[in-house]
């Protein structure tokens, strides 16, 4: 009977410290994941800043294309009627 109540005694020992161990490596992991969490917003709020950059600037080249674009037609326009004006 003692030795049935050492082996028990050994065996929550080890179950403890087992379980010690477990909770240790927890904190670690929660500590990890706390860390992680941090660095994913960080490089969300660099993301979106450049994300709306990006977007400005496609914006301003498509303002200067459509601008581009007028002045072309009216180059045409003009060498339209250059060409009608020269065959008269």
């Amino acid at each position: 009977m003692i030795l049935e109540f050492k082996g028990e005694l050994v065996m929550e020992e080890k179950i403890y410290d087992l379980l010690e161990k477990v909770y240790l490596e927890l904190q670690e992991v929660k500590t990890e994941v706390k860390q992680n969490s941090r660095d994913i917003l960080r490089l969300e709020n660099k993301l979106e800043e450049k994300t709306s950059a990006l977007f400005d600037g496609l914006h301003q080249v498509n303002s200067k294309l459509d601008r581009m674009e007028t002045h072309i037609e009216k180059i045409e326009d003009h060498e339209v009627r250059i060409t009608v004006l020269e065959n008269k």
